[in-house]
Protein backbone atom coordinates (compact mmCIF):
# COMPACT_ATOMS: atom_id res chain seq x y z
CA UNK A 1 0.00 0.00 0.00
CA UNK A 2 1.32 3.68 -0.54
CA UNK A 3 1.31 6.68 1.46
CA UNK A 4 -2.02 8.18 1.42
CA UNK A 5 -2.32 11.26 -0.54
CA UNK A 6 1.26 11.43 -1.05
CA UNK A 7 0.67 14.24 -3.45
CA UNK A 8 -0.88 16.04 -0.52
CA UNK A 9 2.29 15.26 1.91
CA UNK A 10 3.96 18.41 3.19
CA UNK A 11 7.05 18.17 4.31
CA UNK A 12 7.95 21.03 6.09
CA UNK A 13 11.16 23.08 6.22
CA UNK A 14 11.48 22.88 10.18
CA UNK A 15 10.92 18.88 10.26
CA UNK A 16 14.00 19.11 8.33
CA UNK A 17 16.34 21.84 9.32
CA UNK A 18 15.64 21.58 12.74
CA UNK A 19 14.92 17.76 13.32
CA UNK A 20 16.24 15.78 10.50
CA UNK A 21 19.63 17.36 9.71
CA UNK A 22 20.02 19.28 13.01
CA UNK A 23 23.15 17.85 14.93
CA UNK A 24 22.34 19.07 18.34
CA UNK A 25 18.61 17.86 18.53
CA UNK A 26 18.62 15.20 21.25
CA UNK A 27 16.14 12.65 19.06
CA UNK A 28 17.67 13.89 15.26
CA UNK A 29 21.26 14.01 15.60
CA UNK A 30 21.59 10.65 14.93
CA UNK A 31 19.61 10.96 11.55
CA UNK A 32 21.30 14.33 11.02
CA UNK A 33 24.25 11.90 10.93
CA UNK A 34 22.92 8.97 8.64
CA UNK A 35 21.56 11.88 5.81
CA UNK A 36 24.74 13.71 5.85
CA UNK A 37 26.39 11.19 4.71
CA UNK A 38 24.36 10.71 1.80
CA UNK A 39 25.39 14.37 1.39
CA UNK A 40 21.96 15.82 2.44
CA UNK A 41 22.51 19.06 4.49
CA UNK A 42 20.32 22.10 6.28
CA UNK A 43 21.75 24.71 3.90
CA UNK A 44 19.87 22.55 1.19
CA UNK A 45 16.97 21.38 2.76
CA UNK A 46 14.70 21.24 -0.01
CA UNK A 47 16.74 18.23 -1.81
CA UNK A 48 15.61 15.99 1.12
CA UNK A 49 12.91 17.15 0.99
CA UNK A 50 12.19 15.51 -2.81
CA UNK A 51 14.07 12.32 -2.13
CA UNK A 52 11.79 11.50 0.73
CA UNK A 53 8.48 12.84 -1.32
CA UNK A 54 10.34 9.88 -3.79
CA UNK A 55 10.65 7.46 -1.77
CA UNK A 56 7.09 7.64 -0.77
CA UNK A 57 5.91 7.46 -4.46
CA UNK A 58 8.58 4.12 -4.72
CA UNK A 59 7.84 1.83 -1.65
CA UNK A 60 5.17 0.74 -0.20
CA UNK A 61 4.20 1.31 3.72
CA UNK A 62 5.60 -1.75 5.46
CA UNK A 63 4.35 -0.79 9.11
CA UNK A 64 1.07 1.89 10.36
CA UNK A 65 1.22 2.54 13.79
CA UNK A 66 -1.57 4.64 15.83
CA UNK A 67 -0.11 7.36 17.68
CA UNK A 68 -1.26 10.30 20.31
CA UNK A 69 0.12 12.76 17.48
CA UNK A 70 -1.37 10.71 14.38
CA UNK A 71 -0.33 7.70 12.12
CA UNK A 72 2.93 7.09 11.92
CA UNK A 73 3.90 5.26 8.86
CA UNK A 74 7.02 2.95 8.02
CA UNK A 75 8.08 3.02 4.52
CA UNK A 76 11.15 0.26 3.84
CA UNK A 77 13.66 0.85 0.34
CA UNK A 78 16.42 3.21 -0.64
CA UNK A 79 16.19 6.28 -0.24
CA UNK A 80 18.57 8.24 -3.43
CA UNK A 81 21.30 10.34 -2.29
CA UNK A 82 22.39 13.65 -3.49
CA UNK A 83 25.76 11.98 -3.41
CA UNK A 84 24.88 8.48 -4.80
CA UNK A 85 22.50 6.89 -6.61
CA UNK A 86 22.63 3.92 -4.50
CA UNK A 87 20.36 5.80 -1.73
Amino acid sequence: MKLPDIDKAEIKESKITQYLLSTTHRAGKSKAAFFTRFGFDADHWEELAMALRQHAHDNDITLEVKTAFGTRYVIDGPLKGHRTNDG
